[in-house]
């Protein structure tokens, strides 16, 4: 579970190309054509972006798979 303790201002909204089902359990799991807001894009593990859904979930996801 991603705790964020504050409110977080959205860099960029962007749709997911493919599924994603995360590898770690601090990832997002996303789908094709699913709107996500990206959070992040620094300071991550390598290859990922903190995003949020539009259900409020956090979490990584791959920065390829949008």
């Amino acid at each position: 579970n991603f705790q964020i303790h504050s409110e977080v201002q959205a860099l960029h909204t962007a749709r997911v190309r493919y599924d994603w089902p995360g590898d770690g359990k601090l990832d997002l799991s996303v789908q094709q054509g699913q709107s996500i807001e990206i959070l992040r894009v620094e300071n991550n593990p390598s290859g990922k972006w903190l995003a949020r859904s539009t259900s409020g979930n956090y979490g990584y996801i791959s920065n390829t798979c949008v």
